[in-house]
């Protein structure tokens, strides 16, 4: 039973990004359409995910270590065509684990099939609490935005064309990123760079910072990650929760974003990308979309799942629907 609902996802999520979206949306094909039967499945990734760099459509480079202070030594995987031309769209993805752990693997399957599809992806690293504190972590992810930028000549990058992914708290940077562009006070060092994306995908993000604390030991896992990633409460350090609050910043020139929220996510209720998505839809004035998944659980997407397969090229073509009116707009 389980599967069959999985397998009616395409046709669930199609009609709710057509209803968001409209018939722009509807023109754009994905590089792999989702499955619709058991057969259409690709089951061998699904067991054997290294398969995913094996494409030999795509080059992949991992541990890449890049220039974004003299004191810190971060890395970044790479993924691009294996035959690119210049101007390439960019996709930068931010890994999620909590802000105390993760890996620069997440979101494979993504930037494998943007990739694919003549993107050049980048699953970035950023320091962990406890080592550092909020907002360094968000610092982090803007040095490598930066970097990237500066070096658009040898990825054959278009600079103007850069879009966020990001899971968990990866979702959560990724958000801010695109919420507080160019902020000196997020920027220190390169005050002066530009660090505006263009379109942003979350999936099952961490976007309320303050709910955990409404009833008295209601959330109390949830109590202490957030003071080791802040370095107190809500109560100790209320400045730094609405620094770090995606609810804080004004929505007012936030570019188009998609929120993907899974129905079973037993650490993200869907009513937290709810708000989210209805403050950021009455705020900005490009479109915003929420994609409900049933039945989707946290962290679905790490591996090539049945559920992934589904979902991922749905976020393909939102991504490339986004690209497509930007290059519009330049004409």
């Amino acid at each position: 039973m389980r599967l069959w609902l999985v397998l009616d996802l395409p046709g669930r999520l199609e009609q709710q990004l057509l209803v968001q979206l409209g018939s722009t949306y509807s023109d754009i094909q994905p590089s792999a359409a989702p499955p619709r039967t058991f057969a259409e499945a690709d089951w061998k990734t699904w067991w054997f995910p290294g398969r995913i760099y094996r494409n030999p459509r795509i080059r992949v480079e991992f541990d890449r270590q890049y220039d974004a202070a003299p004191e810190l030594k971060l890395k970044l995987d790479l993924y691009r065509p294996s035959d690119s031309g210049k101007g390439c769209p960019v996709l930068i993805q931010i890994h999620g684990g909590g802000w105390v752990l993760g890996t620069r693997r997440q979101g494979a399957p993504l930037l494998a099939r943007m990739a694919s599809r003549g993107w050049v992806c980048f699953s970035i690293e950023y320091r962990l609490s406890p080592e550092v504190l909020m907002p360094e972590h968000l610092i982090d992810c803007k040095r490598a935005l930066h970097w990237i930028r500066s070096q658009a000549s040898e990825f054959s990058i278009d600079p103007d064309a850069v879009f966020v992914t990001g899971g968990s708290a990866g979702a959560h940077l990724g958000l801010m990123m695109a919420l507080t562009p160019n902020r000196p006070e997020f920027q220190p060092g390169f005050e002066e760079g530009q660090t505006a994306i263009q379109g942003f995908v979350g999936l099952y993000g961490v976007y309320d910072l303050h709910s955990a604390f409404g009833k008295q030991n209601s959330q109390r896992s949830r109590v202490r990650l957030l003071d080791t990633v802040l370095g107190g409460t809500l109560d100790s350090v209320p400045e730094r929760y609405e620094m770090a609050s995606p609810f804080h910043w004004p929505a007012n020139s936030l570019p188009s974003c998609m929120l993907v929220q899974g129905g079973s996510d037993t650490l993200i209720p869907v009513s937290e990308a709810e708000r989210m998505h209805r403050r950021n839809r009455n705020q900005s004035p490009n479109p915003q979309s929420l994609l409900r998944v049933p039945l989707a659980e946290h962290a679905f997407d790490i591996f090539p799942s049945l559920t992934a397969q589904c979902v991922l090229p749905f976020v393909e073509r939102f991504l490339v629907m986004r690209h497509q009116t930007l290059l519009q707009q330049k004409i």
